[in-house]
C-alpha cells in the first residue's frame, strides 16, 4: 500500500489544493510533493495531514492512530500534569504561609490568617488547618 498515493486520493476527494495543504503544514509545496512520492511515510506525517484536512487516516491505514485519539490522550495527560503542579503549589503555599505566620508579629499574623480565610474556597479543609 503506497502511503503517498493514499494521502493524494484523500486530499483530492476533499478538494484541497496541495499548495493550501503545504501552507497549513508549514512546509514548502516542493517538500509536500516529495513526501507524497514516498511509499512509506511515518505515522506522524499521517497525523499532521489528517489534522490539517480533518481526516482520520486510522480508518484506511493499518498502524496509524487517530489524531483525535492522540489529542484526547495528550489533553488528559496535560490535565493530570497541571493538576499535580497545582496540588504541589497549594502545599508549598500553605507551608510557606504557615512558616511566615510563625515568624511575624501578632498584627501581621492576623493579616495572614485573614488572607488564608479568604482563600479557603480554593483548598480542601484538611489543607486549611490553622497555622500553629
Amino acid at each position: 500500500m503506497h502511503h503517498g498515493s493514499i494521502i493524494k486520493k484523500v486530499i483530492k476527494s476533499k478538494g484541497i489544493p496541495l499548495t493550501v495543504l503545504a501552507r497549513k503544514l508549514c512546509i514548502s509545496r516542493v517538500t509536500l510533493y516529495k513526501r507524497l512520492r514516498e511509499e512509506k511515510l511515518p505515522t506522524k506525517f499521517f497525523f499532521h495531514i489528517g489534522e490539517a484536512i480533518g481526516y482520520d487516516f486510522a480508518m484506511v491505514v493499518p498502524g496509524v492512530s487517530s489524531y483525535r485519539e492522540s489529542y484526547a490522550k495528550s489533553f488528559i495527560e496535560s490535565q493530570k500534569a497541571y493538576i499535580k503542579i497545582l496540588e504541589d503549589y497549594i502545599k508549598l503555599f500553605f507551608l510557606t504561609t504557615k512558616t511566615l505566620y510563625k515568624t511575624k508579629k501578632p498584627i501581621e499574623q492576623e493579616a495572614i490568617l485573614h488572607f488564608m480565610v479568604h482563600q479557603q474556597h480554593l483548598f480542601d479543609e484538611e489543607e486549611m488547618d490553622s497555622p500553629t
